[in-house]
């Protein structure tokens, strides 16, 4: 279990992150979400031990994640911030391979050359492999990265806006690989979604933000109404069900 336990964190002297207590269970997929400066990237990256907390404390099964050393923890999270920075002269399988380096592997390994193998597949990204970075688009190049964090083989997978840059048919590939992740592999997920409808037919809970603080956090059928996304958001919202699955709609009040 990865939880956070009454987090405050911070950039600068400033505090972001307001006495954050969540926990997200092995296996479990849960989005964050919120307002433009809610919190969510700051949180996603405390979680993932790249920002410190000010006060409170991250941990992995019951220990601080600043007691576990950065290759043991890799072994058991991977992070994908948005925007990730890269060498343009690396090659896609390159980059993919990087992901083993928490497990000692050689990618020359049998299982190494099959994870990373899958890892380019599950993403679209195979036909690319040999590509450099700095050839790509944003959307190839974001489809690479994933794979380099899923050839990780992760027990918890954390993405901050991993749709970014995507075509919908693309997001709806990387929706349909990362439920397989989550669902046949069992990795946890915690994403960073803008988008709640995608977010509900991907989580098990919605933790949504407002300014810093954790304002809700449940199952999407309970986290998907009116009431609690115009407190959260500011704008109103039409909701409803389709085939079991909750949605969403802002209403512009000019309408």
């Amino acid at each position: 279990m990865i939880e956070l336990k009454n987090v405050c964190a911070g950039y600068g002297g400033t505090e972001i992150l307001h006495q954050i207590t969540l926990a997200v269970n092995p296996g479990e997929a849960v989005t964050i979400a919120g307002a433009n400066g809610s919190g969510k990237s700051t949180l996603l990256a405390t979680a993932a031990n790249i920002i410190k907390p000010t006060s409170g404390q991250v941990t992995l099964d019951n220990i601080p994640l600043h007691d576990i050393r950065p290759r043991r923890l890799a072994e058991h999270l991977a992070y994908l911030p948005q925007s990730p920075s890269y060498d343009p002269e690396q090659t896609v399988a390159g980059l993919a391979a990087l992901g083993r380096f928490a497990h000692g592997s050689d990618d020359n390994s049998p299982h190494g050359r099959a994870v990373i193998g899958r890892a380019l597949e599950l993403n679209r990204v195979t036909h690319l492999a040999g590509r450099k970075l700095g050839t790509l688009s944003g959307g190839e190049r974001q489809r690479a990265f994933l794979a380099y964090a899923f050839a990780q083989e992760p027990e918890y997978l954390l993405l901050d806006e991993p749709a970014s840059f995507l075509d919908i048919r693309c997001q709806m590939e990387l929706c349909s690989a990362l439920r397989r992740q989550n669902r046949e592999l069992g990795v946890a997920l915690i994403m960073v979604l803008h988008d709640l409808n995608r977010a509900a037919r991907l989580s098990d809970r919605i933790a949504l933000l407002k300014n810093g603080s954790l304002a809700f956090c449940g199952e999407p059928r309970e986290a998907l109404k009116p009431e609690i996304l115009h407190e959260v958001f500011g704008c109103r919202f039409e909701c409803g069900d389709f085939n079991g699955t909750p949605w969403c709609l802002p209403i512009d009040d000019a309408d």
